[in-house]
């Protein structure tokens, strides 16, 4: 039951990044619950590119890590208690939503393959972060959070630098920015918990 919470939640968010078009704070909420685009063979949806194209392993690196970051802001907004985890939560659905969108968009135009699952380490961590009390729950998944922007701004600004396709070096350097915001709020959160 938890694996199927899991991947409605994952399917919550890959609705909600193609109906999202404002970024209003119920975008995220108001998507169907479509898990046909989630269970298909995670080893096919997520293997790494056939080349070793930076551009192509950016792709698939900020795809998952989107999806991840959905999947878990999901699971704050109904887990939490906490008003300002779950306004957090909520801010990292709807700017993934978008964001993830625009990446959709492009990795078309590119003829780059665009998974459409959590891949086996961020399916455990989520699984991990679902069993926990409301009471652990918060603190776990600021930590998870914090985490994951700190790794996500670095494959950013890394494509930023030095990826090789113009697209998305411009995408990556305007989604540092919106990374670097949410991790400022985290990071604000976590250390008032304290």
């Amino acid at each position: 039951m938890k694996r199927f919470t899991l991947f409605a939640l994952a399917a919550v968010w890959i609705a909600a990044f193609e109906a999202c078009h404002t970024n209003n704070a119920g975008a995220a909420d108001s998507a169907a619950d479509d898990t046909s685009k989630i269970t298909g063979d995670t080893a096919k949806n997520n293997s790494m590119p056939a080349s070793n194209d930076t551009d192509a392993v950016f792709a698939r690196k900020a795809t998952i890590g989107g999806l991840a970051e959905i999947a878990m802001a999901k699971m704050a907004l109904t887990k939490s208690g906490d008003t300002g985890i779950k306004n957090i939560a909520d801010m990292i659905a709807v700017d993934h939503a978008r964001t993830s969108g625009e990446l959709e968009n492009l990795l078309k135009t590119k003829s780059l393959p665009m998974p459409t699952a959590l891949d086996a380490p961020n399916r455990q961590t989520a699984d991990s972060l679902d069993k926990l009390s409301v009471s652990a729950f918060d603190k776990a998944y600021l930590k998870i959070m914090i985490d994951d922007h700190k790794k996500n701004l670095k494959l950013m600004q890394d494509e930023a630098q030095n990826g090789k396709d113009a697209d998305l070096k411009t995408f990556a350097d305007k989604t540092a920015a919106i990374v670097q915001t949410q991790l400022d709020s985290i990071v604000k959160m976590q250390q008032r918990m304290h």
